[in-house]
């Protein structure tokens, strides 16, 4: 055999199982070490410079100092209370994770500025302040955590503090795409405080505070309120100076305002359960708002909207001991489908609240059902029943039918002789307008079905799947490639000869 065939064989035997399994030639990782203390090391200190990236550190029971994480580590305690730092941390590190271990003094913080850390499993009397990203803190039990980073997660974790009112709160936000889920909150600042933060998700979470339940101001977008109970002694929600938040599926309990609102837009109200000592939503300034489908108790107003275009209140159920839904100065809005019950005014319309449709709404059992001080209100197909004084209008140009379709009064159903379902003389509106509704409804009104459109089926094509499809992780790449080295060896032997 000549020294070219020699060689030829011996490139066969080493290339083409390399390439039919690639994974040959991924370098392995180095031996993971674990390094003990205080067996190895008497500090943890210590034990973090000896170890390398990716190594463990496990710390027995007792008191320690503080120390740095500056590499990918993995440090774990024998549990809470029974490995106690006696102060502050700072993970500097990306990837390294903490737990299992208490640390001693209310003033002093853990600070992660690393990234895609993780902690669990933390009991503390101060903070964690993390200014990195993607980290995750989970089924800690401290006093707050300082959110200055971005996409990091607090989930599954008691947070309790009950000294001064501070601003921070038990969860204090100051940027975006951060997730706050599963937490038990109790605080005598704001429960969670977003400051200048942008879609921010807070979810879940089970909030008492004796300040605001939920802050967010000064120009912070697209945060999500979603399936929280709220107990609070001031706001539930207090949102200043924001736009197009999304406050969906919550469960509200406050003695001051359940939702209060000052200049926000583009934002949404759903599916809510509000009970207030005082007013059970306030909007103050605000354009573009839709609240829909909430269920609202107040001792005061239940609903009340100042200086605020384009509102829609939407199939609503609200009840008060005051005015149920008022509106002050407020123009262009919608208020469709709601039930409205129970107070001293049902629906009240001041101080130049114009151009507003109210349609479809049953409004009962109220010492005035509606009462209007504005000017162009379309009032039509709503359901009047039981209210002391069903109507009062004081404002001008306001109609009270649409189409031929009046309202319903419940002390107004005959005569109906033509058997058209109207009424055959007008209802006559209280209150100075002289106002009347020429189509009063002998029944209350109910909207008709909307048929369901049946879906038109789109044929498919199905495409018979070759034989190599049917095969999960065929590896063509490594066959093709090693064809073509085939091939070359081959014409390399052939010209050996």
């Amino acid at each position: 055999m000549n020294v070219r065939k020699f060689l030829s064989i011996i490139l066969i035997i080493i290339v083409l199982p390399t390439i039919l399994n690639p994974t040959i030639l991924v370098p392995r990782s180095a031996g993971v070490k674990t390094w003990r203390v205080p067996e190895d090391y008497s500090t943890i200190d210590a034990a973090i410079i000896a170890a390398s990236e990716g190594d463990y550190i496990k710390v027995a029971s007792g008191e320690y100092e503080s120390f740095t994480v500056d590499k990918r580590i993995s440090i774990q305690g024998s549990g809470i209370n029974k490995t106690i730092i006696k102060s502050g941390i700072v993970i500097k590190s990306d990837q390294s994770t903490l737990t299992d271990m208490s640390f001693e003094r209310s003033d002093h913080l853990i600070i992660i500025s690393g990234n895609k850390n993780k902690i669990f499993n933390i009991f503390s009397p101060g903070r964690i302040k993390v200014i990195g990203n993607d980290n995750e803190i989970s089924f800690v039990n401290i006093k707050g955590v300082i959110i200055e980073g971005i996409n990091n997660e607090v989930l599954n974790s008691y947070f309790k503090y009950r000294a001064a009112v501070t601003k921070w709160g038990g969860v204090y936000i100051t940027n975006n795409y951060n997730k706050i889920l599963d937490n038990n909150i109790e605080s005598n600042g704001p429960g969670i405080h977003i400051y200048n933060a942008k879609n921010n998700t807070i979810f879940n979470n089970i909030i008492d505070s004796i300040s605001s339940g939920l802050y967010i101001h000064s120009e912070g977008s697209n945060n999500y309120i979603i399936n929280n109970e709220i107990f609070s002694n001031e706001h539930g929600i207090h949102i200043e100076n924001m736009h197009t938040n999304y406050i969906f599926n919550n469960i509200i309990k406050s003695k001051s305002c359940g939702i209060y609102i000052n200049y926000g837009e583009n934002s949404e109200v759903k599916n809510n359960i509000i009970k207030s000592i005082d007013e059970g939503v306030y909007i103050w300034g605000s354009k573009n708002f839709i609240l829909m489908n909430n269920t609202i108790e107040a001792e005061s107003d239940t609903i009340s909207i100042y200086n605020a275009d384009k509102v829609t209140i939407k199939n609503n159920i609200m009840e008060s001991k005051k005015h149920v839904l008022k509106f002050s100065n407020s123009k262009n809005n919608n208020i469709l489908y709601n039930k409205i019950e129970n107070g001293q005014i049902g629906i009240l319309l001041v101080d130049d609240s114009n151009n507003i449709n109210i349609f479809e709404n049953k409004i009962l059992q109220c010492e005035i059902g509606i009462k209007i001080w504005s000017d162009k209100i379309m009032i039509s197909k709503n359901n009047f029943v039981a209210n002391k004084i069903q109507a009062e209008d004081y404002g001008s140009n306001n109609i009270w039918y649409e189409n031929k379709k009046g309202n319903y009064w419940s002390d107004w159903t005959s005569p109906d002789n033509d058997k058209d379902g109207i009424v055959d003389k007008p209802y006559v509106i209280a209150g100075g307008a002289r106002n009347v509704d020429r189509y009063p409804l002998v029944s209350p009104y109910s909207p008709p079905p909307t048929p369901t459109p049946t879906p038109t089926p789109t044929p498919t094509r199905t495409q018979e799947p070759s034989i190599w499809d049917k095969i999960p992780g065929f590896p063509y790449e490594s066959i093709v490639l090693g064809l073509v080295i085939g091939v070359l060896l081959l014409w390399i032997l052939q010209r050996g000869k």
